[in-house]
């Protein structure tokens, strides 16, 4: 088990921060930073869901090659877990890897970027005021490579959760 687990956790952790790499150059090269904003949720997720599969096929190996082809949740889940954990440390050390190298300003650019939509959309005085606020403190916690390594952890965890959740109870064989 713990060879399928560090073999496909490797592989999505390499796809994850592949992805997020090549997609932030891309954006960086073309020079349309914005994109970032308005697309970058989705872009990031899908690469998520991508790399994630991983799990799927993992599990799959796991059931076809271990306990006559039967397979428990409680393997299943350890299985997707344990390849969540390795991804999910990749992806957050890659995060560290483009902000400080690629995009530092990248809190400065997303705050005034959301402070441009607020104003668009005509919110009120005191909505803006609460997004500055919200901002300085979010902006605070970027300050220690060790909080935006934690804060980054945490993104992926509920797609690589669910994946797995959903592939354990699929590949289940009683």
């Amino acid at each position: 088990m713990k060879n399928v687990i560090l073999r496909y956790g490797i592989i999505s952790g390499i796809v994850i921060a592949s992805i997020m790499l090549l997609s932030t150059l891309i954006i960086k090269g073309l020079g349309i930073e914005k994109a970032n904003f308005e697309y970058g949720m989705i872009i990031g997720y899908t690469n998520m869901i991508l790399a994630f599969s991983a799990i799927y096929f993992a599990i799959r190996k796991y059931r076809d090659t271990h306990n006559d082809h039967k397979l428990s949740i409680k393997d299943g889940i350890f299985i997707g877990l344990g390849i969540t954990v390795i991804a999910t440390i990749f992806y957050s050390l890659m995060w560290l890897f483009v902000y400080y190298n690629i995009i530092p300003n990248f809190m400065e650019d997303y705050s005034a970027y959301v402070l441009e939509k607020l104003k668009a959309s005509g919110a009120s005085g005191a909505a803006i005021e609460q997004h500055n606020n919200d901002m300085t403190s979010f902006k605070a916690m970027y300050n220690s490579p060790l909080s935006i390594f934690l804060i980054t952890l945490i993104e992926p965890l509920p797609v690589g959760i669910i994946i797995t959740i959903v592939s354990t109870l699929v590949l289940r064989r009683k």
